[in-house]
């Protein structure tokens, strides 16, 4: 194989690697908070998209249950919606569509 053949399939394998890099969400309070029985996998939605530079789009935010942190984020989570407070996660965008969260911030009321 040459060395160009090479880098052209190092630069086609690294495109997933930045295409979903970590970022934080906007700032909102949650609208909906789902539970899927099947999976258990938690999805948030908020009044407006969650507006993540990769995934500008996405409407839900999803939370795998296999996540180490999965029952904390869910409780700060049902907290936040309980009591109207904003949140913004931290994650990436998932093939799915779906902004998949690792971190969440209960932000401050404006």
């Amino acid at each position: 194989m040459s060395i160009s053949t090479k880098l052209a399939l190092m630069a086609t394998l690294a495109l997933p690697l930045t295409a979903s890099a970590s970022e934080w969400t906007v700032t909102q309070p949650i609208a909906a908070l789902q539970l899927d029985g099947s999976s258990q996998d938690l999805y948030l939605t908020g009044g407006l998209k969650w507006g993540a530079t990769s995934c500008p789009n996405a409407t839900y935010v999803k939370v795998a249950q296999t996540l180490a942190g999965y029952k904390q984020l869910l409780a700060i989570g049902l907290a936040a919606k309980m009591a109207g407070t904003p949140i913004r996660l931290f994650g990436t965008c998932g093939t799915n569509g779906y902004f998949d969260a690792t971190y969440i911030s209960v932000e401050s009321q404006p």
